[in-house]
């Protein structure tokens, strides 16, 4: 692709068409103008000229964007003319960030098109909007909307207006071409990623009845697979059931691989009986059930506590100072008692029931352990 560093002007406007500097007359008497600027030009055309023919403005007015504005022209211009275009492929973009031309897939493929009409800078109206369409072109009464891109493309406001609208668009990016009629012929003809579609109503069809179609079989598959996960779990499940009822060892369920109540890790309770906080109502039963996680936690919103059977237990209050004094001698007891068992769990850390000696097996069905413990004084329980 020719980026034209030097971007020389070969193209004027005369009585509103583009002529070639090959196809004027040297000097002022081209009697051409810009096409950007509408000042006029000098053909500089004559053979004996070191530079390659080209035009420049009569007067050194600065002229920003003449070449744009040209080629945007002649591009529009030839197509008037020739009347033939190569559809693109029906792509299907992401349309996020900077990945707008990741290609997703492509679908069909298009011969050459004779254009029954083309008309530029033309007004179409919806009925809440209305865009000025660089070109319309109409194939057996049936209309198309062409972009020109050379510094400015399609904005996401004029895409939604074209969608509206209901009209298939394609743009045609044409920056960094050179200002060559076979060059640009040669992109209208061909397959080429400088033609892509802006918006075809035939395609976008086409792809919510494939995606459709898509999420259907996505669905489809993950009904399957979510069957054989559920049989495969329930024949798991049958064989730790079997355990219990044929070979009668003894199943204990858990989330985390720790069952509090089990023979190796229970309390001794007989170690404790004797103690004074024994006849706290809530740590008595604490030590006869096994059933604390030997968590207690200190929070300066809310306090000190605990959980038990998940409930909160409230050991100490956010305002300790309201307590009576009995209130207050009750919750140190119970803080006593509490700080006891957790040291006395720390010496006697909880074993997981994977490094048990006692664990004949264990199996994880929907993330809960099941167990099968062989200790001979293993009861059944449903553990914590």
């Amino acid at each position: 692709m020719n980026k034209n560093k030097n971007k020389e002007l070969t193209y004027g406007l005369h009585d509103g068409k583009l002529l070639h500097i090959s196809k004027v007359e040297n000097g002022l008497e081209c009697n051409c103008i810009c096409a950007n600027c509408a000042t006029p030009l000098i053909a500089k055309n004559n053979r004996h000229n070191i530079k390659i023919p080209h035009f420049a403005h009569f007067t050194e007015k600065p002229c920003t964007g003449y070449y744009e504005t040209t080629l945007h022209l002649l591009a529009k211009q030839i197509l008037m003319e020739t009347k033939e275009i190569r559809f693109p492929y029906l792509y299907k973009y992401y349309e996020h960030g900077f990945n707008e031309n990741k290609l997703k897939y492509q679908k069909g493929k298009f011969d050459i098109f004779k254009i029954d009409k083309v008309s530029s800078e033309i007004k179409i109206s919806g009925h809440t909007n209305f865009i000025i369409a660089d070109l319309v072109g109409e194939i057996n009464n049936k209309d198309f909307i062409i972009e020109i891109a050379c510094t400015h493309f399609v904005d996401i406001e004029k895409k939604r207006k074209i969608i509206e609208l209901n009209i298939p668009c394609i743009e045609i990016n044409l920056s960094g071409i050179s200002l060559d009629e076979s060059e640009i012929i040669k992109i209208y003809l061909s397959e080429t990623p400088l033609k892509y579609w802006i918006f075809n109503p035939e395609y976008e069809s086409l792809f919510r009845r494939e995606l459709d179609e898509e999420i259907q079989e996505k669905e489809k598959a993950n009904l399957e697979r979510e069957k054989r996960e559920r049989e495969f779990n329930e024949a798991k499940l049958k064989e730790i059931q079997d355990y219990e009822t044929k070979k009668n060892k003894k199943i204990y369920k858990s989330k985390t691989n720790e069952v509090i109540n089990c023979p190796e890790n229970i309390l001794d309770v007989n170690k404790f009986k004797g103690e004074k906080f024994y006849k706290h109502k809530i740590l008595k039963q604490i030590i006869d059930d096994n059933n604390w996680n030997f968590k207690i936690f200190k929070d300066y919103t809310s306090g000190t506590h605990i959980y038990l059977n998940n409930q909160k237990i409230e050991v100490y209050p956010k305002k300790l100072r309201e307590l009576s004094p009995s209130e207050i001698d009750n919750s140190n007891l119970f803080y006593t008692g509490l700080k006891k068992l957790e040291n006395y769990r720390k010496l006697k850390p909880i074993i997981k029931c994977s490094f048990c000696n006692y664990c004949e097996r264990t199996i994880i069905i929907n993330d809960t352990f099941y167990s099968v413990c062989k200790h001979p004084k293993a009861i059944h329980n449903s553990g914590k």
